[in-house]
């Protein structure tokens, strides 16, 4: 749950009330997470465990971006992905991970995700990865 925090440009990457999913079995994380994205403008739903996120998604909530963390018990962010790219093929997802090889997980798994954020995480890099994902949905 660590992050280094820099000074933000908050104009440019200010949320519009756009509907983030943050999934991690780490209820701390979710929490950590989702309230800085809240304080950035966006709306944050939390849940920790993909199953719980496959669930909300089916409840027909609309989600803009999808943050998920990469290894998680039982279904992990990878099979996530995977079921999201089948049932909603356009939604963006951000996988997040302290416990990956963030290039050779790239080159297997780029047609799942946006981009992989490698924790411990800056806070901008979050905003960023959320903003161009929002970005390439307009």
């Amino acid at each position: 749950m660590q992050a280094v925090q820099m000074t933000l440009d908050s104009e440019d990457l200010q949320g519009q009330g756009e509907q983030i999913l943050v999934v991690d079995d780490e209820p701390a994380m979710t929490d950590f997470l989702g309230e800085f994205l809240e304080d950035y403008g966006y709306k944050v739903s939390r849940v920790n465990s993909a199953e719980e996120a496959l669930q909300l998604l089916e409840k027909s909530v609309k989600i803009s971006v999808v943050a998920t963390d990469i290894k998680m018990p039982k279904m992990d962010g990878i099979q996530l992905a995977a079921r999201l790219r089948e049932k909603y093929p356009h939604l963006p997802i951000i996988g997040i991970s302290g416990k990956v090889n963030v290039s050779k997980f790239r080159e297997q798994h780029q047609e799942k995700f946006l981009t992989i954020i490698q924790k411990p995480f800056l806070y901008q890099e979050v905003l960023e990865a959320i903003h161009r994902a929002i970005g390439l949905q307009s």
